[in-house]
């Protein structure tokens, strides 16, 4: 599962099919959030390559830990979807993206 929209660098790399793709999830049980690390591929291909990724970012929500709840993946991946902003992991700066124009790949 991942979300494919297009990415602009940074440094000014334009990846119109980017690959965003959360790597990495760290429950808080003490506060019930979740953070998500999400890494940004230029291709599909150097996603499945093992390439390093473009940038990395993360963003953090509240997943439902209900019986019924859906899967903390899927939770995230839909939580993504509703966010405009994610957070550059190196610089801590907030980055604005549109995740919910992306599609899922």
């Amino acid at each position: 599962m991942a979300i494919q929209l297009a990415y602009t660098s940074k440094h000014g790399v334009v990846a119109g099919k980017a690959v965003h793709h959360i790597v990495k999830m760290d429950y808080d049980h003490l506060n019930t959030t979740c953070t998500c690390q999400i890494h940004i591929y230029q291709t599909a291909d150097d996603k499945s390559n093992g390439n390093a990724p473009l940038e990395t970012m993360e963003f953090s929500f509240t997943p439902s830990v209900a019986d019924d709840g859906k899967n903390f993946l899927a939770q995230g991946y839909t939580a993504l979807k509703l966010l405009s902003t994610v957070k550059d992991e190196r610089s801590g700066s907030d980055k604005s993206i549109n995740y919910g124009s992306g599609k899922d790949v």
